[in-house]
C-alpha cells in the first residue's frame, strides 16, 4: 500500500517518555510535523468527551488520568500500512498503529496516556478536533519534510463553549463529509447528517432542558444560543 498519514498524541502525563517515543517514531515513520498544543485547563473534560466520544463523567476521569497540560501531536507518514479486520470494532485497522500505540502505552505505565489513530477516518477526526482542519487540508498545507521544529498552538478545541461566528461554524461543518444539508433560517440551524451522533459531537450540540424531541438541539454562536434541527 502507498504511505499514509498517522497521528499520535502524547497527553501531558505521557511526556515523561517523550524522547524515547519520538526516537522510536523516527525509526519507523517519516515525521511530517509535530505540534505542541495548549488547551485551557478547564476545557479538558469537555474536550476529552468530544475527542473520545465518551460521557462527561468519563471526560473528567480522562483529564485526571492524562493531565491538563500541553500535549504533543505527531503527524507522520506510515511508509507501509498493514490493514486487518478488527472483529471487536467491526472495521479494518492499521496493525502498525495498533502495535506502536500499545507499545508507547506500556512505556508510559500501561495506561491510556498515548493516543494513536487506527485508520484514515480517525486521522480525519483527530485533526479536525485538534487543529480544525481535515486530512486533505493538512496534507495540502504541510508538504515539506519536518524541519525539526515543534509548532506551538494555544487555542481551545473548535467550538468549545461557543463558535466565534456563523462563518466559523459553517466552515467547520463543511469539513464533515456526513453532513448533507446545512442552512440557517429564522435563527434555527437546519442540519441533515447521515451520522447524527457525529454531528452532535463535532458541532458541540447540546440538548435543551426538558426537551424530549430527538431532533431538537442547540449550539452557541458568539455566546448566543442557536436552535438546531437535526435530521438524518
Amino acid at each position: 500500500m502507498a504511505k499514509e498519514l498517522q497521528i499520535f498524541l502524547l497527553w501531558s502525563k505521557a511526556r515523561k517518555e517523550e524522547k524515547r517515543i519520538l526516537d522510536d517514531i523516527k525509526k519507523k515513520y517519516e515525521i511530517l510535523r509535530i505540534f505542541e498544543i495548549c488547551w485551557p485547563k478547564k476545557s479538558f473534560p469537555d474536550n476529552f468527551t468530544r475527542f473520545y466520544n465518551k460521557n462527561m463523567h468519563g471526560g473528567y476521569h480522562k483529564a485526571h488520568d492524562c493531565g491538563r497540560e500541553k500535549f504533543l501531536l505527531i503527524a507522520a507518514w506510515d511508509p507501509a500500512p498493514v490493514y486487518t479486520f478488527n472483529p471487536r470494532l467491526g472495521y479494518e485497522t492499521n496493525d502498525n498503529a495498533i502495535r506502536n500505540k500499545n507499545l508507547y502505552r506500556q512505556w508510559t505505565g500501561g495506561r491510556f496516556l498515548v493516543h494513536g489513530s487506527d485508520n484514515l477516518a480517525e486521522v480525519d477526526e483527530n485533526l479536525l478536533l485538534t487543529l480544525g482542519i481535515n486530512r486533505k487540508e493538512f496534507e495540502e498545507k504541510y508538504t515539506s519534510p519536518w524541519d525539526g521544529k515543534v509548532i506551538e498552538i494555544e487555542k481551545p478545541m473548535p467550538g468549545y463553549k461557543s463558535w466565534k461566528h456563523t462563518e466559523e461554524l459553517f466552515n467547520f461543518a463543511h469539513k464533515i463529509k456526513e453532513i448533507t444539508k446545512l442552512r440557517l433560517k429564522d435563527n434555527t440551524l437546519e442540519l441533515c447528517c447521515s451520522d447524527p451522533c457525529k454531528a452532535r459531537r463535532f458541532l458541540n450540540l447540546r440538548k435543551p432542558l426538558f426537551c424530549f424531541c430527538k431532533k431538537r438541539y442547540y449550539t452557541r454562536v458568539n455566546g448566543q444560543k442557536i436552535k438546531v434541527l437535526l435530521e438524518n
